[in-house]
């Protein structure tokens, strides 16, 4: 949970043009929000980055109790449609059951999304489809979610939308050392499986929260090696290639070396029409 390390003055945020306070973002942020992303293409949430973390920011800054009396991992969600499209543990979707593959299938998406209570969802740029459920109570699935949804989002795998309303910029580093480490998780992995038993027992005891919970120490390490042995069986969703074409990309974005992206705002009901990818 190294982003509850965030804050949010690693952010500024504009809406509509003019510069807004990091609330505005996800306005009356509440204790039972959860986020959850919808993606289509290979690493997506690369291009809602800022977006994700300020999500997880607004939850540990709504009760700070999560970060340390507390410790818990952030509740948000990521809706992997048709297959994986790559592992993002260092995005802190931990542990790996809030990383959902969903059939390419309407009803199933739908339904995964309100099992999980997702209170504001981000959706990929694309062109509108009406959400046709004929499934056993698909309408009732559907006003569910509406009712449910407070705010959406449109996003971009490549972090910029068409006729962005909302401008998210970086402030420091951390946010784009969590995008690094997610499209080059290999390094990170190599790093860690060729540590001794003594030397990660020793990065254990380090690791917020495990160092002020004694108690939760013996967990660590076996918490740990199991994330890293789930990444490293979901590396090949996304070819070598096609990780260094996204990372390159992420140069577009920035802005004196720190990330720029745009997003747009749109009613759940729109956001429930931009579920599915391109047929």
């Amino acid at each position: 949970m190294h982003t509850a390390q965030l804050k949010p003055t690693d952010f500024a945020a504009e809406a509509d043009g003019r510069p807004v306070d990091f609330s505005e973002i996800f306005r009356d942020w509440h204790q039972y929000d959860r986020f959850g992303i919808v993606v289509h293409d290979a690493l997506g949430p690369i291009g809602a980055s800022l977006l994700v973390q300020a999500a997880i920011t607004s939850f540990f800054t709504f009760d700070t109790g999560r970060r340390s009396k507390r410790p818990q991992y952030p509740e948000v969600y990521l809706f992997h449609v048709g297959r994986g499209r790559g592992e993002c543990m260092m995005l802190d979707f931990v542990p790996s059951r809030k990383e959902v593959v969903v059939d390419a299938d309407p009803t199933d998406l739908v339904e995964a999304i309100n099992d999980r209570a997702i209170t504001r969802l981000a959706v990929p740029q694309g062109e509108p489809r009406h959400l046709d459920l004929p499934h056993q109570y698909g309408w009732s699935e559907r006003q569910s979610a509406e009712d449910r949804i407070s705010s959406a989002y449109v996003y971009s795998p490549t972090g910029r939308v068409r006729d962005p309303d909302l401008i998210l910029r970086a402030t420091s580093t951390r946010t784009e050392d969590n995008c690094d480490q997610t499209v080059n998780v290999e390094s990170l992995l190599v790093d860690i499986e060729n540590k001794t038993d003594e030397e990660l027992t020793a990065l254990a005891a380090t690791l917020p929260p495990y160092s002020g919970f004694p108690h939760v120490r013996p967990y660590c390490l076996t918490d740990h090696l199991v994330t890293v042995a789930t990444s490293r069986a979901r590396l090949s969703e996304v070819p070598d290639d096609v990780r260094a074409a996204i990372w390159e990309g992420r140069t577009a974005l920035r802005d004196n070396g720190l990330a720029v992206e745009s997003y747009r705002r749109i009613a759940p009901i729109e956001a429930l029409n931009l579920l599915m990818p391109p047929t």
